[in-house]
């Protein structure tokens, strides 16, 4: 559906002061997909600028996501993208607005009499509410390339359709995302989810109160050794803390 166009070394720490002096739960609390872990793991950011160019929809898309990913994340960048999609009432006017569409395929335009795909049968004869042969294909290309609504435990958005079914459906009618693509949104849409569980007051005092049992303390002293192991993310923790002795000094 891709059209070119443009609209491990282990180091354990030094001293007890170092280990002493480490919050695992604070770090937990501030660890998101868009920040270096102590993995090694490239940011968020950087996995996007090292995307191949066929990963995205198309160049418009890519440009634009390029161009403004260090103010905005790529969900919002996306949806904005395609913004005016949600204003087009044909797939044809779609096509014309977005090329990278051109082969999406129009459940009006399929022959039913050749077809084996017993959804398209069902949508074609009116079976399912809220969709009919003429606007399907377009409603189906505005939610999951649109707005980015997951086929996957949001069953109640496609129409009561069960995932597999629908997933099937997608394919058939070439509507479609790169997989790497897919899986960024994926650790956007995680990451947001961790820090909006750590907003929440109640959550993070329940945290704090279950840390200082023996029990907890003792497997945060474990992952934090292990942490330390690493040697990007322990020299990553010694130049922050030699930054804030400069600081003070």
């Amino acid at each position: 559906m891709k059209i070119q166009f443009s609209p491990i070394s282990y180091i354990k720490p030094k001293n007890n002061s170092e280990k002493k002096h480490f919050n695992f739960i604070q770090y937990n609390h501030n660890l998101n997909f868009d920040t270096v872990s102590f993995t090694g793991k490239t940011t968020l950011t950087q996995q996007i600028k090292e995307l191949p160019n066929s990963a995205f929809l198309s160049d418009g898309l890519r440009n634009y996501i390029m161009n403004n990913i260090s103010q905005k994340n790529i969900v919002d960048l996306h949806k904005e993208y395609y913004a005016p999609l949600m204003y087009c009432n044909t797939l044809d006017e779609a096509k014309k607005l977005y090329p990278e569409f051109l082969n999406v395929v129009d459940i009006n335009d399929i022959d039913l009499n050749k077809t084996n795909n017993r959804t398209v049968k069902k949508i074609a004869n009116g079976e399912i509410k809220g969709l009919n042969k003429e606007n399907a294909s377009l409603i189906f290309l505005q939610k999951y390339i649109g707005r980015l609504e997951p086929l996957k435990g949001n069953e109640e958005q496609y129409f009561n359709i069960n995932y597999h079914t629908m997933d099937g459906l997608l394919k058939y009618l070439n509507i479609s995302m790169d997989k790497d693509y897919k899986d960024i949104i994926k650790k956007h849409r995680m990451s947001q989810a961790r820090k909006n569980i750590w907003q929440n007051e109640d959550f993070k005092q329940r945290a704090l109160t279950e840390r200082k049992t023996p029990k907890a303390r003792q497997k945060h002293s474990q992952a934090a050794l292990l942490m330390w192991q690493n040697e990007q993310y322990r020299q990553k923790r010694i130049i922050e803390k030699q930054s804030r002795k400069n600081k003070t000094e």
